[in-house]
């Protein structure tokens, strides 16, 4: 739906209500024409609500998310898992916790009244969380995250994978100095991409620099500011286009 968004110049909020037909929308012919234009041209298929019977016995799932404002990544796989879910009559309920162990306790007291599927448990951050035993005893799936004893499935990122890819490819291109501004210190994914980062210079024979890697926060400005830093560097990395240091000298 974002695709079909993005070809036809308008917010998917639009584009779900061209697809759904709703009467009240108030919009011009013309931006329907483009919408519907954007979905045939890219196969894209409105998934129809309701359209298989619902499991009398297991007709729910609860999603419960550590966070949900502070990061928009919960409320997007949230979403995912509850679209998928409709398709098969299941309805999937959304919890926060704030990662208290307390109140995901209270949660599954409470959910599981219901004729329950499972749980969905998601963190924002990449990184291993200790759930509570009730968690551990239900059919619970893990999203950005993975239990010690990695006995629960989880759904995760591949980061390592990601690094090194990133990186093989300006090491295809030509490029030797190749600069990383990672995220915070600490955090799963930030090890995982300067592990990938760091494979695929080993497997190119190219030196490990510790100048080039900063330490960011995945905000725009430490994103900013490290980049700065990188090109004020003796020998900063290289750059596709004509760069400009803080000192006012020029590197290609």
């Amino acid at each position: 739906m974002m695709d079909v968004a993005a070809m036809a110049g308008v917010s998917q909020a639009t584009v779900s209500l061209v697809l759904n037909g709703s009467p009240g929308a108030k919009l011009s012919d013309a931006t329907k024409k483009r919408v519907h234009d954007a979905a045939r041209e890219l196969g894209y298929t409105l998934v129809r609500r309701g359209s298989r019977a619902v499991p009398e016995d297991r007709s729910n799932v609860v999603f419960i998310a550590d966070e949900i404002t502070t990061d928009p990544w919960m409320a997007l796989a949230f979403e995912g898992a509850r679209d998928k879910a409709y398709e098969f009559g299941i309805h999937v309920s959304l919890a926060v916790s704030h990662g208290d162990r307390d109140t995901e306790q209270m949660i599954v007291s409470q959910m599981s009244r219901l004729p329950l599927l499972g749980f969905i448990y998601g963190t924002i951050l990449t990184r291993r969380v200790d759930l509570v035993p009730a968690l551990e005893d239900r059919h619970t799936i893990l999203l950005n995250c993975y239990d010690g004893d990695r006995a629960l499935p989880s759904v995760l990122p591949g980061d390592v994978l990601g690094g090194r890819t990133a990186t093989d490819h300006l090491i295809q291109a030509g490029y030797r100095r190749i600069g990383l501004i990672n995220g915070q210190q600490g955090v799963d994914a930030s090890r995982d991409r300067l592990k990938g980062y760091r494979q695929a210079l080993s497997s190119n024979d190219i030196p490990f620099d510790s100048a080039l890697v900063k330490p960011g926060n995945w905000e725009p400005l430490s994103g900013y500011q490290h980049t700065h830093a990188l090109l004020d560097l003796d020998n900063p990395p290289r750059c596709n286009l004509l760069c400009q240091r803080s000192d006012g000298a020029r590197v290609l």
